[in-house]
């Protein structure tokens, strides 16, 4: 007995987008895909997930559970609506940072500065000129060990539809450079390629505070996917709690977090403490981006593997 877990990011109209490199669900594949779902698969709600869990009833092999990452404007403008109108609730999970502070997620500025400029050798140069304006104290050596150090073999099993450059180049600016040094990169690349008003861009990008609250009104679930969607295995115990509990504030205070709620683990990562950590503030459900079905036999509630949308028929 299983249930499969699609996992959603960019749903757009991509013949009328400025970047249309974006790697995303077109709106027609995506209306295709869950017709094609709700056709062949009981679309469980969130309260029906949570409910069969809590009270141990084992998932039929054709329950699906909708979940869409990172609380993009897409998800409002083009998700809700065909959702609403086949009566299907999902869960959403924007970082609290991307709908209050109209900033924009690191993975979101290398998406775009990427979709504008195919070199990935000169984006990836630029990076190391950059870093060196920074860090003059740094040897050429040490920037090529930074690099050394990741894992590509298994980057590119977890990440199959990223070709080495590109993982290379979002590890860098993601999680391996220094975290000052990455966003001060970051944000050079895209004000140059992209944007020079990233207020604006993000505004354009997330959704609102509004906007998801309406969403919460109309019976879909918020989760949790951060206050500032770090890499939680990176931060030590007491930071991690604070950025998990921080998160559970804000949606507790605006009536959005209710018992046992979920969390989609940013970058899909984790560790033990985070585990511990979700567990004492009340998850009943943690998410993650390892592939696969997920299974009341095989796995942990607190580790749920996920489909991508690209195992899925598009049309």
């Amino acid at each position: 007995m299983s249930l499969i877990i699609p996992t959603y990011h960019y749903v757009r109209d991509f013949r009328n987008t400025r970047y249309p490199d974006i790697k995303g669900l077109d709106i027609n594949e995506f209306e295709f895909q869950i017709n094609h779902l709700n056709t062949n698969y009981t679309i469980l709600s969130p309260a029906d997930v949570k409910r069969k869990i809590i009270e141990k009833i084992p998932f039929e092999d054709h329950d699906c559970w909708l979940t869409f990452d990172d609380g993009y404007k897409d998800h409002f403008e083009y998700v809700r609506p065909l959702l609403n109108k086949l009566g299907v609730k999902a869960s959403f999970f924007p970082p609290v940072a991307t709908a209050l502070n109209r900033t924009i997620l690191d993975v979101n500025l290398i998406h775009h500065i990427l979709a504008v400029n195919s070199d990935k050798e000169l984006i990836s140069q630029e990076i190391k000129d950059i870093y060196f304006e920074i860090e003059v104290a740094h040897s050429d050596y040490n920037f090529e060990k930074i690099i050394s150090t990741i894992d590509i073999p298994n980057e590119m099993i977890s990440h199959p539809y990223d070709d080495k450059e590109t993982l290379i180049i979002k590890r860098l600016l993601q999680r391996d450079l220094p975290e000052m040094i990455r966003a001060t990169i970051s944000e050079k690349l895209f004000q140059k390629y992209v944007s020079s008003d990233i207020e604006s861009f993000a505004g354009d990008l997330y959704m609102s505070i509004d906007e998801i609250e309406q969403l919460h009104q109309e019976g879909h679930e918020i989760g949790s996917h951060g206050y500032n969607h770090c890499w939680l295995s990176r931060l030590d115990y007491k930071k991690q709690l604070d950025e998990i509990q921080k998160t559970k504030e804000f949606w507790l205070e605006r009536g959005v977090f209710k018992e046992n709620w979920t969390i989609c683990y940013p970058y899909g990562d984790f560790n033990e403490d985070t585990i511990n950590i979700s567990k004492d503030c009340g998850v009943l459900i943690g998410l993650t981006v390892e592939h696969g079905i997920a299974s009341m036999k095989k796995n942990d509630m607190l580790t749920l593997p996920r489909v991508d949308t690209n195992e899925l028929p598009k049309q």
